[in-house]
């Protein structure tokens, strides 16, 4: 930004044509803002193209400087005339003055907040992605915020006519560490200071974790234990496995949580849970754990600069020392996180979900408290089409007018989810214990998108509706019914099979696996090295599983056709190598397991004994039309003539020779 420096004697002969300092000030009487713009125009000369800055001294004219200090509220109001006028011009502060014509930037987003500006005449707009543009006039201060929290400035300022500002800097607020603040900028740090703590209360507010429920006088009391950090682009916020010792929240920025292993040089390893947006929490456990020494369950690294809030564990013990009642709000806030991730109830279902979707869950999930011997859904009614997953207490399942009972849910079990796959009536009526009763409730939207294209989940559900009409791929994917299965093939010497089938599910599911290159980066991967391990690794992988189970001479070879064996021989000869290179050959042994091992397996005890420990629901005992199994059993039609056409398209890319490019594609922009 340029700028004409005044001299003395410049000073003096400019003045000298306006008459003399006591008639200037005479002038504007009433309006000090005025008289500063003239001032500081008559000192800094009129070019129209740059910023002109007055620097004050004991020599130069500062009339204009002290009279809007007097005048001003940002000032300490009551001191002289004279103190202002050597706080002006003392040797430690020597107060910059800027005029800058209209459509001049003063200060642009994601630079460092250095200083302030404190705008004397004009007016500065505000200007942020994402948001509405505001306005500042006199007496008000650009950069306040970034200032206090020493961050880079959240938006740009830029003048909307020709504006007259003081700019603070850093050391003049604290001349030297630990030094205090001047006094006639006192006042000016008290604004900031509120401004800032202001803006960290209107961050908490944006929480979803908050917004509903806990007061805005509560946050402001909470906003006083958080301090602002910034991390720059691409770094880690905190580690998989690192001791928990804070809460985050992040106010502006691109962050993104996954999971990963830090030795695994493929990167498959790495799992994107989910993107944190501005006003969305993180890192709770640290809060309410009750280990002593919390591990952190993810990482979470930034996509931007961040600034994020933190309060640390420390922090919030002293913050509800002082007021108690706010730990159980804010407990009662981050509920449905804390259940499934840290309750080994919970565990009893979550361990069917992949560690994305119980993310997912835990976002959507909300809880909800029930009373003693209060029904949460009663029988016949097709309202409340809600997934519940219970965390705390115990609920009944009763049948009939009589209200015969059924069963007993305890945490980690659940309900209601027949209601939405099917839209039928509660088949029965669900009532809470009599100490009450805590669930996490999922709406029928997001249930939909957090289970139906989860295999083991959706296996569990059409276990639960078919029992023994099920089909293998149901079983294979229980891992109760998979283990009872295992078992059942080693009696028949089969077990190879089994194995081999999901020793190529996994090697196709690595060639499902889609990663950004900004997160990568935001982990510490060289993003070529990871291409060129993931074709190794291929490599190795495919070897690995002709030589045990394809092989005529391995240990454990399955009992293949000729030509799926021949297929395979050739493209190991020509290094044709793809992710779906075994899918012909396990669709087959699938078909052979289908028709040999499942077919005994389906009038065995072992699966009567699991069917029975899931609960199977008995369509015709229950009042339940057989439609419910129809329409289960369409969703599983749909899904099928998908997988056929993921299969038919696989088997096109198997025909092309295998390169880096294929490998490439998976590492997405």
């Amino acid at each position: 930004m340029g700028c004409v420096e005044s001299s003395p004697a410049r000073a003096v002969t400019e003045i000298s044509n306006v008459g003399t300092r006591g008639q200037q000030i005479a002038q504007y009487e009433g309006n000090p803002e005025a008289f500063a713009h003239q001032s500081a125009k008559s000192q800094t000369g009129s070019d129209a193209h740059s910023s002109r800055r007055g620097t004050f001294s004991p020599d130069d004219h500062k009339d204009a400087l002290v009279a809007f200090m007097m005048r001003s509220p940002l000032f300490a109001g009551k001191q002289s005339n004279r103190k202002l006028s050597y706080a002006v011009s003392g040797p430690a502060m020597n107060l910059q003055v800027d005029v800058v014509p209209r459509g001049v930037a003063i200060y642009t987003q994601g630079d460092p907040a250095n200083e302030i500006a404190i705008i004397m005449s004009g007016s500065v707009s505000r200007h942020a992605e994402g948001e509405q543009p505001g306005k500042l006039g006199p007496d008000e201060i650009a950069g306040a915020v970034e200032f206090k929290h020493k961050i880079w400035y959240a938006a740009s300022y830029v003048t909307e006519e020709e504006t007259c500002i003081i700019r603070i800097s850093q050391h003049m607020m604290e001349p030297s560490p630990g030094a205090r603040t001047p006094s006639s900028l006192v006042g000016v740090q008290k604004h900031i200071t509120e401004k800032g703590n202001i803006w960290i209360t209107k961050v908490l507010g944006s929480v979803d974790l908050f917004s509903k429920r806990i007061s805005k006088e509560r946050l402001a009391k909470a906003a006083e234990a958080f301090r602002v950090r910034r991390v720059g682009a691409y770094e880690r916020v905190y580690t998989l496995g690192e001791n928990a010792n804070a809460w985050y929240v992040l106010a502006n920025g691109k962050a993104v949580a996954t999971m990963s292993n830090d030795s695994d040089e493929t990167a498959f390893s790495v799992t994107e849970l989910k993107n944190i947006t501005p006003g969305q929490g993180f890192g709770e456990c640290a809060l309410i754990s009750k280990s002593k020494s919390p591990k952190r369950p993810i990482t979470v690294s930034t996509l931007s600069d961040v600034v994020l809030l933190e309060i640390t564990k420390q922090a919030f013990d002293k913050l509800i020392s002082t007021a108690p009642d706010l730990r159980q709000e804010i407990i009662d806030a981050m509920r449905a996180r804390t259940l499934l991730t840290g309750s080994s109830d919970a565990s009893k279902f979550t361990r069917f979900l992949s560690p994305t979707k119980i993310e997912m869950l835990a976002s959507m999930a909300a809880p909800v408290t029930f009373n003693p011997h209060q029904d949460v859904v009663s029988e016949g009614t097709v309202h409340h089409k809600t997934f519940y997953l219970i965390a705390e207490g115990v609920a009944r399942v009763l049948k009939g007018i009589d209200e015969t009972p059924v069963r007993e849910l305890t945490p980690g079990e659940y309900f209601g989810e027949l209601s939405l796959v099917t839209g039928r009536p509660h088949s029965a009526t669900v009532r809470a214990g009599p100490k009450g009763l805590v669930c996490l409730a999922v709406n029928e939207d997001d249930f939909s998108r957090v289970f139906l294209d989860e295999p083991t989940v959706y296996a569990e559900l059409r276990l639960r509706v078919l029992g023994a009409e099920c089909n293998l791929r149901d079983i294979l994917y229980q891992q109760d019914c998979r283990q009872a299965f295992m078992r059942h093939c080693e009696k028949e010497v089969a077990q190879e099979n089994v194995q081999f089938y999901f020793a190529v599910e996994e090697l196709e599911a690595r060639g499902q696996h889609r990663i950004r290159k900004g997160v990568l980066k935001s982990l510490g991967y060289d993003i070529e090295a990871v291409i060129q391990s993931r074709f190794n690794h291929l490599v190795k992988t495919s070897h690995e599983i002709y030589d045990k189970f394809v092989d005529a001479d391995a240990e454990m070879c399955v009992n293949l056709e000729d030509n799926h064996r021949r297929d395979l021989e050739a493209q190991f000869a020509a290094e044709e190598y793809s992710y779906e290179m075994f899918t012909p050959a396990k669709d087959a042994i699938y078909k052979l397991m289908a028709g040999d091992n499942f077919m005994r397996f389906e009038t065995s005890q072992g699966l009567a004994d699991v069917l029975r420990q899931i609960g199977p629901y008995d369509p015709e005992e229950e009042g339940r039309p057989r439609s419910m199994a129809r329409k289960i059993q369409s969703i599983a039609s749909r899904r099928e003539r998908k997988r056929e056409r993921k299969e038919f398209m696989a088997k096109q890319r198997t025909a092309n020779r295998f390169d880096h490019s294929l490998i490439r594609a998976q590492i997405e922009e």
